[in-house]
């Protein structure tokens, strides 16, 4: 009886080992009753005792649910990815690592798919199950498919019984063409594989999903390790069991496939063979300066030379003269940092062979630097600019060799060395005479410049009443005539008599320059000088428009028929920088009529004070000038006689005025809205009339609004208009509604005699 108990509770142990939820637990069952001669009702009361839980939950697997399960966590994966929390392994290793080889495992069960349409080799072992397509061609043209039977057998007609188990496909062609002769002649025969048995196979132990399952009988272990999801994390990847008819035959290390793809351990299955994923052994990890740092799995003695080759090897910068180990020191029950250092890789290669890794070790390769430190850099109209070794480049004729030599650009009067003093400041040492050897330092940068840098290129430009408007190369010594003379000359309505230069060099804000050509042909051109030829027209009779504000040259400008604001604030020399595109103003006196018209409008108005009505430009004519400036037609009005442009400076403030207890300009911010000015200003007064508040733009626009969360642009004016409230006096009512009383009383009395 003692004997029967403990293999039963080897057995039922064995269960929990490679999770009982997943296994065919009746197979296991059915080999403990056989072998230890134990009843159902034996194996449930030491069910209990063992495993702490009711007997009847103890279920075989079924490999359909789990595929099916298995399928549906992986659909799920897809669409809605879990956060995978780290192993009880790498919780002992720095976050950035992870266990090396687990992942090819989950991301091959995405795409996983049966074997189908492989080809079938000769040396395939045929069994129950197996279909074969026999050919035959020749006196008898015949072809017919037959199943190998459960008894190992094939029926053909004429021929009758063929024993096919465990024969090779190769073989079974042999024995089929020789019964075949028996009764017929002259034919050729070929056999060829159809439909492939089923064989069962277990995957047990530490794996994704352990349990039985139904796989093509073409499939290797690794087809099965895909199937099953692959050995979990606290599973080994080096030492899976291959049993088959109660024996170990392959021990399996699938670091020689991940690491080196060597397939030699992935042998073909049989019905019956059962994979055993026993738990991880010792881990080490490589970090730093490899092509894959991560957690390794330690197989038998492992040196640093070992591991740092399962890491692929060192990198373009891995520093090999001092690899650190932190190791665990048992004696002390404490980590310890060890240094291990080489002087040359020759050494490295052959003494790393001689440190030996252990369980926990945790090894970094740092990196060298990337900076270079011995060199001299060469620029400018050299014919190989760039950077080059110091040892070849220790004086300044030795780096124009190297870069090949000056070039014809090169300006020979000076070049200049950077050089980085004892402060760690840069300063710049002048060479004047280039054929001079000057002593060069390490990472000073020899800067040689071209004639063009020294002579920068200038335009100037003409338009207007030209043959050839344009822009020409400025040139020493350039008049008035040379311009026009590359532009084609003058056309035949150009009035040489009012000539403008537009000189964009002056340093104050002067009128344009104004010439008679006749007189004044030789006047000296300046770089960046615009001449301006007008055609010949009375000026006077077509009036003149003032551009004042941030423009290049404010002042009154003669127009012509066809002057637009856009080419009036051109011939002004163009805005300056600081101008406010938003806030540009043309003013046009209208109509004597209407301007006395909304004078009176205005003071009639109740929600209108003074100031208020300075607010109304009712003179403004209201241009989209973002839009003008970004190329719209439509915007570019034709000026005249009388109006005014104005450009105003980029504002700072808004301005809250009107029904507000502090009404006043207030900073621009961004992104604030008019509640938020509103609130600045102390909020509305009692007399304030909310629902007729309005913003005044910059462009002289309108927007009736009380929304608080209305944007605020820069420039703004939000306008709170007031109300009349009629002051009530307290006392005064008072005495006015006793009086009304008393008289009442007083009729009373009279009229019903009280």
């Amino acid at each position: 009886m003692i004997k029967k108990t403990i293999g039963l509770i080897l057995s039922l142990l064995f269960l929990v080992s490679i999770s009982f939820s997943a296994v065919d637990v009746d197979s296991v069952t059915k080999l403990a009753k056989s072998k230890y001669n134990v009843t159902d009702s034996e194996i449930k009361d030491i069910a209990t005792k063992v495993l702490d839980k009711n007997p009847e939950t103890i279920n075989q697997a079924n490999p359909v649910s789990v595929s099916e399960k298995k399928t549906e966590s992986l659909n799920q994966s897809k669409i809605e990815p879990e956060i995978i929390e780290r192993s009880v392994i790498e919780k002992n290793f720095p976050e950035t690592l992870h266990q090396y080889g687990y992942n090819v495992f989950n991301t091959m069960a995405l795409t996983f798919t049966p074997l189908t349409n492989v080809p079938v080799a000769g040396d395939y072992v045929l069994g129950p199950g197996d279909e074969l397509n026999i050919y035959l061609w020749g006196n008898i043209q015949q072809s017919f498919a037959v199943n190998i039977d459960a008894e190992g057998n094939i029926l053909l007609p004429k021929v009758g019984k063929i024993n096919m188990a465990n024969v090779t496909l190769d073989e079974a062609k042999t024995i089929i063409n020789k019964k075949m002769q028996q009764y017929f002649a002259n034919f050729t025969l070929d056999v060829t594989m159809g439909r492939l048995k089923t064989i069962e196979v277990f995957v047990l132990g530490e794996v994704d999903t352990p349990g039985k399952y139904n796989l093509n009988s073409l499939s290797t272990v690794l087809y099965a390790l895909y199937a099953s999801g692959g050995p979990t994390k606290i599973g080994t990847l080096r030492d899976l069991k291959l049993i088959r008819n109660n024996k170990i035959i392959k021990s399996i290390d699938l670091y020689r496939l991940l690491l080196f793809g060597n397939k030699s351990d992935d042998i073909s299955l049989r019905s019956g063979d059962t994979i055993f994923i026993s738990k991880i052994s010792d881990v080490a990890a490589v970090m730093g300066a490899v092509k894959v740092p991560a957690i390794y799995e330690l197989k038998g003695s492992t040196t640093l030379s070992d591991i740092l080759n399962m890491a692929g090897e060192y990198t373009r910068n891995s520093y090999i003269k001092e690899i650190t180990i932190s190791r665990r020191d048992n004696k002390e029950d404490k980590f310890v940092l060890e240094t291990v250092a080489f002087k040359t890789w020759n050494d490295f290669l052959l003494n790393s062979q001689k440190v030996m890794i252990y369980n926990g070790d945790i090894i970094e390769v740092k990196s060298i630097s990337n900076v270079i430190d011995d060199y001299v850099d060469i620029k400018g109209p050299v014919k190989f600019p760039g950077r080059y070794p110091y040892n070849k480049s220790k004086d300044l004729k030795s780096i124009i060799n190297i870069a090949g030599g000056y070039t014809e650009d090169t300006y020979t009067k000076r070049l200049n060395i950077y050089r980085i003093n004892s402060d760690n400041q840069t300063e710049i040492v002048p060479v004047e005479n280039m054929d001079d050897n000057i002593t060069l330092k390490n990472k000073d940068i020899v800067e040689v410049y071209s004639i063009k840098d020294r002579y920068k290129k200038y335009n100037v430009s003409i338009s207007g009443k030209v043959n050839k408007p344009g822009s020409f190369d400025f040139r020493n010594e350039m008049t008035v005539e040379d311009i026009i003379f590359l532009a084609g000359d003058f056309s035949s309505d150009a009035d040489t008599k009012n000539i403008y230069i537009i000189r964009k060099t002056a340093l104050t804000k002067d009128q344009p320059i104004k010439l008679d050509y006749k007189a004044n042909h030789g006047f000296k051109i300046q770089p960046l000088d615009e001449v301006i030829i007008r055609g010949i027209r009375d000026y006077e009779s077509l009036g003149m428009v003032e551009l004042s504000g941030e423009i290049r040259f404010p002042g009154s400008y003669p127009i012509e028929e066809t002057d637009t604001v856009l080419s009036m604030i051109q011939k002004a020399g163009g805005l300056t920088t600081e101008s406010f595109i938003d806030g540009i103003s043309l003013t046009r006196v209208m109509d004597s009529k209407l301007n006395l018209s909304a004078l009176k409008q205005t003071e009639s108005s109740a929600a209108t004070d003074q100031q208020i009505a300075n607010l109304g430009e009712f003179n403004r004519l209201r241009i989209d000038f973002k839009r003008l400036f970004k190329g719209d037609k439509s915007q570019n009005v034709i000026v005249k006689q009388g109006d005014r442009i104005d450009i105003p400076k980029i504002p700072q403030d808004i301005k809250v005025v009107g029904g507000v207890y502090n009404q006043g300009a207030f900073l621009y911010q961004d992104n604030m809205d008019m509640g938020l000015y509103l609130g600045k200003a102390g909020l509305f007064r009692k007399d304030a009339d909310i629902n007729e508040t309005y913003i005044v733009h910059v462009d002289g626009t309108v927007t009736k609004t009380n929304d608080k969360n209305t944007r605020i642009n820069r420039g703004d004016t939000i306008v709170v208009p007031t109300q009349e409230i009629e002051k009530i006096n307290i006392m005064q009512t008072i005495l006015d509604f006793t009086q009304i009383l008393f008289n009442v009383a007083t009729t009373w009395r009279v009229v019903f005699g009280l």
